[in-house]
């Protein structure tokens, strides 16, 4: 069944790399998460003819994915060349305007329970967090793929053949350690994001039934 096109007034919060195109995150005016997709087909827009700025509010006219692939959830399907920019927001706007709608989510990754990612967050041996798409006995399953969480300490970041990626804390097995997590955004990575700074968190969109959970973006 087809469904039925809708339209939303929405803040682009983050391009993220997908191979040579951008996933693109939006947030509509309550809050709720949305992936802006070209079509049914491709879940990201070519890098040059991506027509979604950061800090953009748009009206977009499209439709939800009829048969989503959970925890990827937030796909809306955009009409072709139905949207149209109304006005373009500074990070300090668009950090606001996180804190006003969104639900953050606080606390260590990993740790049972808490609200990151709905409880769903496992980590792994080599201290990497994962969230897993099927229900385990007595673990909760993520409702959606990204989100916006409040650094509990300062992310320090690193490089190497894995590319950039952030400290992060982790809880494994009841007790407290620092993991890392991968960097897929576009803007220019920093050295550090302080404590207390809005980020937000995306899965990965990989096969098999776990995804790993990444930086997209921060708002300082």
């Amino acid at each position: 069944m087809t469904k039925a096109v809708e339209r939303y007034r929405c803040l682009i919060v983050a391009h993220t790399h997908a191979g040579r195109a951008f996933c693109v995150g939006a947030m509509t005016t309550e809050g709720e998460a949305l992936r802006l997709c070209p079509s049914y087909e491709q879940f990201a827009w070519p890098t040059e003819r991506c027509p979604f700025e950061w800090g953009g509010v748009y009206e977009v006219d499209g439709t939800h994915r009829a048969s989503p692939d959970p925890p990827h959830v937030e796909d809306f399907i955009v009409a072709d060349k139905s949207w149209s920019l109304i006005k373009r927001l500074t990070v300090d706007q668009v950090r606001e305007a996180v804190r006003e709608r969104a639900v953050v989510w606080t606390g260590p990754l990993g740790r049972y329970p808490t609200d990151v990612f709905d409880g769903a967050v496992i980590i792994t041996r080599g201290m990497k967090p994962q969230v897993r798409s099927r229900p385990l006995p007595k673990h909760p399953v993520s409702s959606g793929s990204v989100g916006f969480w409040l650094t509990p300490c300062e992310l320090e970041r690193s490089d190497g053949e894995q590319g950039v990626r952030y400290s992060v804390p982790v809880s494994y097995r009841g007790e407290d350690f620092i993991g890392s997590i991968a960097y897929v955004g576009t803007a220019d990575p920093v050295a550090h994001i302080p404590r207390n700074v809005i980020v937000r968190l995306s899965l990965s969109r990989s096969p098999g039934d776990f995804h790993t959970v990444m930086l997209s973006g921060w708002f300082i």
